[in-house]
């Protein structure tokens, strides 16, 4: 493994030093006019995002720290799942399993270090965060269907509410193509297959219809440590299907699209009975009206109905993993409703705009577990009832004091409530729980300067919120040996950040610089309350954690059709206090690399060879909050590529880890390995 960080660190370097010396060729290149014009055009489109400001602008002059993943990255990251293409994004920490391996409520994503349910997922606009866990589903959104991914890092809460304390990660779905056929077949390792279609028409020159059908399905790897299988350790195997239809009308004064998506998912996460299914159902639709010139009036409203059911098995013997037995069985269907409505207007050149709006989210649900203590015992049944209300309405000013100097300022009020919740345990009874509310008010002040035309500096101070989920509210998870207990008292974590940083962008290179600290308060975490008879824990809101640290991130064309893309993120996460445990006070944040590096070289050639090498390393991460066990380092290198063979038809082939490395990425309840090897090869065809 020294001899992987050893050539990450002579990567970075000779990267570093071909990148400089790129630069100065391109300045000289710029400076006597003998850029060809074929390679300037490609890296000065810049993108239009709207999740950092909720309104339409320029990536090239936002005042926060924002990263765009276009739909040609999409197309050409050797990854086939949504969650797999975000992993080279510096500031995202993703789990280290896959999502069609993980256990579905494992798959959470953070942002700058702060752990786990503090980063909000949109899918335009609307969460993708589940209504129950907080997980995200990202095989909901397969990545044929997506235009582009805006990743904002930093506190977001002034704008977007619950969640979003380390930043947002929004997926904006494509709209309808002219009359567009695309089918994809992929065939690989451990028995994988995925199909996926897509069919797309404009009917006329303002209204479109699309369908997008995704199916999945691997027999996976076993993730148990090789040493340590038993006889219930198998594959972890999984089939998920996805069907999608959209519609969109676009005219000079009204926008508007409607989204229907039916999500299936069957899984194994590699150990006998420990079987989930999931079946979700979500709608969403939305217009922009522009009432006058400098006026546009938005609004969307949402639902989702879900049925999440997952089996969870104990070994018979303690530490003998040649038999088990199921020892708990949930079943949580979830319903939810929402929207928002948001008002618009320019003004002039020092006071440039300003952003009014509304926004609600409604959650109904039920645990519905039966619990067993030992093979073949009667069950228990323990259900937990939950309903959450969130309203919250934010406002949002752009100021030019100056003409190179802008200050964003936002302000959200959020009020949320826990009403109508019990528990219902049999043998035993009825536990009503008192209604909760609370209201969070949630600040940012944003600035940037643009120093001269290639520089620019930014800095942020931000205050963000994330409530406690229905599951650490009412969901108990109690197996043999172990027992994670709800929490119907629990309040609100906050946090207090800022960052600064500088936006560079000289000839064909572009880049950032971000230093960030950020410290939560009222930490929602699990505590232990008893070692005898069953290890037991319980969620409660104790402690604090501090995150800082630094983000260099850059672009630049080498040459024609060669790219290279880099990023290297230092993050120190630590616990600064924890009155009920205060051994762990200044110990790490478990699954928080302290270094991440992370390099793309890239080579594309229009309607010829595309491919990519994609490196991402991960060093000194430990596994629990004693700091005992350190996790494996991690030094990956995948592959992807394509060529058109025929017309519009093209071969593909996508190799993930292909240096075989071997890493540890949990030990808790059983030593899980990361992904081996694998190859995948298909072929699209486009119409």
């Amino acid at each position: 493994m020294k001899s992987h960080v050893y050539f990450v660190s002579l990567a970075l370097l000779t990267s570093v030093i071909f990148l400089s010396a790129s630069i100065v060729r391109v300045q000289a290149q710029e400076e006597s006019g003998s850029v060809p014009a074929q390679e300037s055009d490609v890296m000065n489109i810049d993108p239009v995002v709207v999740t950092a400001t909720r309104t339409q602008r320029s990536l090239s002059d936002i005042p926060v720290s924002v990263s765009v993943v276009t739909q040609q990255d999409i197309k050409d990251a050797p990854a086939l799942g949504t969650d797999d293409i975000l992993r080279t994004v510096p500031g995202i920490n993703m789990p280290f399993l896959n999502s069609f391996t993980q256990h579905p409520t494992g798959n959470l994503p953070g942002m700058r270090g702060l752990g786990e349910l503090r980063a909000l997922v949109l899918v335009d606009g609307i969460p993708l965060n589940d209504p129950f866990f907080g997980y995200t589903q990202w095989n909901m959104v397969p990545k044929e269907t997506i235009e582009q991914v805006e990743v904002v890092r930093g506190g977001a809460s002034s704008l977007w509410g619950n969640f979003a304390m380390g930043g947002v990660i929004n997926i904006i779905t494509r709209n309808a193509q002219p009359r567009t056929v695309s089918q994809s077949l992929l065939g690989g390792s451990n028995a994988s297959i995925r199909s996926n279609t897509y069919v797309s028409d404009r009917i006329n020159d303002r209204f479109g219809i699309s369908a997008n059908v995704n199916y999945n399905q691997t027999a996976g790897y076993t993730p148990q440590q090789a040493d340590m299988r038993g006889a219930i350790d198998q594959n972890a195997s999984s089939a998920n299907a996805n069907v999608q239809f959209k519609a969109d009308y676009q005219s000079p004064d009204f926008k508007w699209y409607g989204r229907a998506n039916y999500y299936n998912s069957s899984q194994n996460v590699g150990r006998a009975l420990a079987d989930n299914q999931q079946n979700t159902v979500n709608f969403q639709t939305g217009g922009t009206w522009k009432l006058s010139e400098p006026e546009t009036f938005e609004a969307n409203v949402f639902y989702l109905q879900q049925q999440f059911t997952t089996n969870n098995p104990s070994l018979v013997t303690p530490g003998d993993r040649n038999s088990d037995f199921l020892s708990n069985l949930h079943q949580i269907p979830v319903t939810s409703i929402g929207g928002y409505t948001q008002y618009s207007r320019e003004l002039n050149e020092t006071f440039r705009s300003f952003q009014l709006g509304l926004d609600f989210r409604q959650i109904q649900s039920v645990d519905r577990a039966q619990l067993y203590s030992a093979p073949g015992a009667s069950p228990t049944t323990l259900n937990g009832y939950g309903n959450q209300m969130f309203v919250g309405a934010f406002g949002q000013a752009s100021v030019f004091p100056i003409p190179k100097l802008e200050l964003l300022g936002s302000l959200r009020m959020d009020f949320y409530s826990n009403y109508a919740s019990k528990q219902e345990a049999s043998p035993g009874g009825t536990t009503n729980f008192p209604n909760e509310s609370k209201v969070q008010l949630n600040p940012k002040l944003a600035a940037r300067y643009e120093i001269n035309e290639p520089l620019a500096i930014r800095a942020a101070v931000y205050r963000a919120f994330r409530a406690p989920t229905l599951d650490a509210l009412h969901y108990n998870f109690i197996a043999t040996g172990f027992s994670l207990l709800s929490n119907p008292q629990l309040g609100p974590e906050t946090m207090w950040g800022g960052d600064t940083g500088l936006d560079v962008h000289v000839g064909r290179f572009k880049g950032q610089v971000n230093v960030f600290w950020n410290e939560v308060s009222n930490a929602i975490t699990p505590i232990t309350i008893s070692f005898f008879p069953v290890f037991t824990q319980q969620w409660f809101n104790v402690g604090a954690l501090r995150s800082r640290g630094l983000e260099l991130m850059g672009e630049v064309d080498l040459a024609q059709y060669w790219s290279v893309i880099f990023g290297y993120t230092y993050t120190d996460s630590t616990i600064t206090s924890n009155p009920l445990d205060p051994s762990v006070v200044g110990n790490r944040n478990p699954n928080i690399p302290l270094n991440f590096e992370t390099a793309t070289l890239r080579y594309r050639k229009p309607q010829g060879l595309d491919f990519a090498f994609r490196m991402r390393a991960l060093q000194d991460i430990y596994a629990t909050t004693d700091n005992t066990v350190k996790l494996s380092n991690q030094f990956i290198l995948d592959v992807s590529g394509s060529y058109p063979i025929y017309k519009n038809i093209s071969a593909f082939v996508i190799g993930e880890n292909i240096l075989n490395d071997q890493y540890l990425v949990s030990i808790v309840g059983a030593n899980w390995m990361g992904a081996p090897r694998q190859f995948f090869g298909g072929i699209n065809f486009t119409l």
